[in-house]
């Protein structure tokens, strides 16, 4: 399929640094409200995507299925295979991943 536009964004997002840190960490489950937008489903998937690609011993390929079809369930849009603009669906990560995190104070508090 033509998903290249979906592993460009993951690997630019996959080696910001401190986007990372806060994944890896797990800093970031602080902050999911489950009850709101993708409900923590797309930032626990990709929080599980960037702990396969980034580590120690893997010797292997890591396939992004169950995060691109997390990405479909949200905006269905990229459900398929067609071509796709990497600036779209980068967007669309974003708002759905951080559209389910915020602080009691409704206003999304990351420090990194």
């Amino acid at each position: 399929g033509n998903t290249c536009f979906m592993n460009t964004m993951l690997q630019c997002l996959s080696h910001t640094r401190e986007l990372r840190e806060f994944f890896l960490s797990g800093k970031f489950c602080k902050e999911l409200q489950r009850s709101m937008g993708t409900k923590g489903e797309l930032a626990t998937e990709f929080a599980g995507l960037l702990s396969k690609l980034w580590a120690q011993d893997a010797t292997y390929a890591v396939s992004p299925t169950l995060f691109k079809q997390a990405i479909g369930r949200f905006a269905p849009r990229f459900i398929g295979y067609e071509q796709q603009d990497a600036h779209e669906v980068s967007t669309a990560v974003v708002h759905l991943a951080v559209c389910c995190m915020t602080s009691q104070t409704g206003q999304l508090q990351v420090s990194f």
